[in-house]
């Protein structure tokens, strides 16, 4: 147990985190039908551990108690703690991916946020490389991070503080995504809609745009031609900050080019839906590179942003294998897509929609990222002990007398 002085005034006891790991045992052994809760890796993106017969964990899992802190000890998978929930009527194990903190001297929720933080994952990346660890650090590994120690009741105090702030994070994380979904569902009840109501429906295919090599497109434009990959392409629209400036079609360039209203579309992924644009140039000059698909829309009959929005949301741009996204197998299933076609005045209030949820999508998730960063602040903050110091400086200043 040492000291170190924390701002000018003050010193702040620290404590070795070695002295808060409960050493690893065995679990006893079991009866075949006993249940349950464990915490593993799996159970951890879930938030909540999953119920399991005892012996399908063998014995290598750590008993648990309520308030003990997990610390994942894998270096693939760091920045992760957990605190171990009040018992549901069952025992309770971790999975030997995790390290057991266990002290009555720490608050729980404090020292999970002291484990996330960045200042602990640092040396906590120090400590792997130092040892040469590949998959998972030890306990001697990390075990003499210093981890500051105030008082229980200014450790309460800081971990009310810092799990507001994570839930106010979370809470604008979860707006940000329900806005993001909200043109889906918008989408969707067009498509239902545009059934019971037998709208007319345009086939896309034949909307596709031809590939142009050079010719008068190239000679007819003054300024600089801008190269569009699938990068380029985004949900909010397209991105030019890392085009490549490419000679004009003319001068041997391959591309197609793209004129106000067109659309662009990505290819989708394992684990990326395809991304659907409106092209915008305005004064530029663009090409699609051959690993995009473009169509262009008649704007007479319909809005290429309320195209956009409904082929953003169907089937052909789910996640897909890499031997089924080809570009000309895509765009043989992009050709059998048929978009509904409603009056005018329905289009635009789809695409006002889809505009006012993403403008408010984007502001609140703005604001989430400043908040994920006002978080990490307070956080290191806590960790190097000038949290807990203020509060102490606070408590012990005279009230003014004014």
């Amino acid at each position: 147990m040492s000291r170190e002085r924390i701002g000018a005034d003050s010193a702040l006891e620290r404590i070795a985190l070695s002295t808060l790991v409960v050493p690893a045992m065995r679990s006893e052994s079991c009866a075949p039908d006993e249940w349950a809760d464990y915490y593993d890796m799996a159970s951890f993106r879930e938030g909540v551990p999953s119920t399991r017969r005892r012996p399908t964990f063998g014995r290598d899992a750590r008993p648990l108690e309520p308030g003990d802190v997990l610390l994942s000890r894998l270096v693939a998978l760091p920045r992760r703690a957990w605190v171990v929930a009040a018992a549901r009527g069952r025992p309770q194990f971790a999975s030997y991916d995790w390290l057991v903190l266990r002290s009555a001297r720490f608050d729980p929720v404090y020292l999970r946020h002291l484990l996330v933080s960045n200042e602990f994952h640092l040396r906590f990346e120090h400590a792997a490389m130092r040892r040469r660890r590949r998959h998972a650090v030890a306990a001697s590994d990390v075990g003499d991070i210093p981890i500051p120690m105030p008082s229980r009741e200014v450790q309460a105090r800081l971990g009310r503080v810092l799990q507001h702030a994570d839930a106010l994070r979370s809470k604008r994380q979860t707006v940000a995504g329900r806005l993001a979904r909200l043109p889906e569902a918008a989408a969707m009840e067009m498509r239902a809609v545009a059934r019971d109501a037998g709208w007319q429906h345009v086939r896309l295919g034949a909307l596709r745009a031809a590939t142009v090599r050079g010719g008068k497109w190239g000679r007819d434009a003054t300024g600089p031609w801008l190269l569009l990959r699938a990068a380029s392409v985004g949900e909010d629209g397209v991105d030019c900050a890392g085009c490549v400036q490419v000679s004009p079609p003319d001068e041997g360039t391959h591309g197609r080019i793209v004129a106000d209203g067109d659309l662009l579309i990505t290819r989708p992924r394992d684990a990326e839906r395809a991304r659907v644009a409106v092209a915008r140039p305005g004064a530029a000059c663009w090409l699609a590179h051959e690993e995009l698909l473009q169509l262009t829309v008649d704007a007479a009959r319909v809005d290429p942003e309320y195209v956009r929005a409904v082929v953003a949301v169907d089937a052909v741009c789910a996640p897909a294998p890499a031997t089924r996204t080809s570009a000309e197998r895509f765009a043989r299933r992009v050709e059998k897509v048929l978009v509904p076609v409603p009056a005018p005045a329905a289009q635009a209030r789809l695409v006002a929609l889809a505009a006012a949820a993403r403008a408010l999508g984007a502001k609140v998730q703005a604001s989430a990222l400043k908040l994920d960063a006002l978080l990490g602040v307070l956080r290191d903050a806590a960790f190097r002990g000038e949290l807990a110091s203020d509060l102490e400086s606070a408590a012990d200043s005279p009230p003014n007398s004014s």
